[in-house]
């Protein structure tokens, strides 16, 4: 979720892809929602099927299916991955995008950036019924944004999914031993408890951009650059 700006970030993050024409199940949501109002440039986001199998290939070593967000991750030599936090979307309208996920699939929106956080990005956080996970939308701040490059040349599509780690000494560690670098590393405290992220580049993933991330506490980690969106 939280993307400082840095010359070296924006080179790394604005990974070329390709586009796909709209599939058979987008199609069949379409007829099925007729009164709802289609995103723009939805046709660009690649297969939801094929980012999940992704987002389980790079769980070498982690939790086995099903262990709640927050268990102590197994003793093993992996990264020690205890939860599939958020899927991450690059669109132009944070807003836009937010309206059609809450009328279409129920979403919930529960974050958000204030308005000039960042600035190169502002981003919103939305709960997905069942709360198995959360789904983050990003959107392009001023000129120059890395978002905007994204957007320019794959569409609007997945950006980044964002695991969750149980400790981050040992996740570094694991990634150091497998030759796998990170990136744009950041660490900080919010209400007196520390917080850890980092990203892998997708050459090392099999094509998606991760996030790890680490909190010694419960929520301060997206607490660090949010707020609760403004009930209506």
């Amino acid at each position: 979720m939280k993307l400082l700006a840095s010359k070296a970030r924006n080179k790394a993050l604005a990974v070329r892809g390709t586009t796909q024409p709209a599939g058979r199940g987008e199609r069949s949501v379409r007829r099925l929602f007729p009164d709802v109002p289609e995103p723009p440039d939805v046709a660009d986001a690649p297969s939801f099927g094929a980012l999940l199998f992704r987002l389980f290939e790079v769980r070498r070593g982690g939790n086995p299916a099903g262990t709640a967000a927050g268990d102590a991750a197994p003793p093993g030599d992996g990264l020690g991955i205890v939860a599939v936090d958020h899927v991450c979307q690059a669109f132009r309208d944070r807003d836009e995008l937010s309206r059609w996920y809450q009328s279409l699939l129920g979403m919930r929106e529960i974050w958000r950036t204030p308005e000039g956080k960042h600035e190169d990005l502002a981003d919103l956080v939305l709960e997905i019924p069942g709360r198995q996970m959360l789904w983050e939308i990003i959107q392009p701040v001023g000129e120059g944004s890395f978002i905007e490059r994204f957007l320019d040349t794959r569409g609007a599509a997945a950006h980044h999914a964002t695991f969750q780690v149980a400790d981050w000494e040992r996740a570094m560690a694991a990634c150091e031993r497998e030759g796998i670098p990170t990136f744009d590393a950041n660490a900080g405290e919010t209400d007196g408890a520390r917080w850890s992220d980092a990203f892998i580049h997708p050459r090392h993933t099999g094509g998606i951009l991760v996030q790890l991330f680490w909190e010694e506490r419960p929520g301060v980690w997206v607490r660090s650059d949010k707020i609760p969106p403004k009930r209506r």
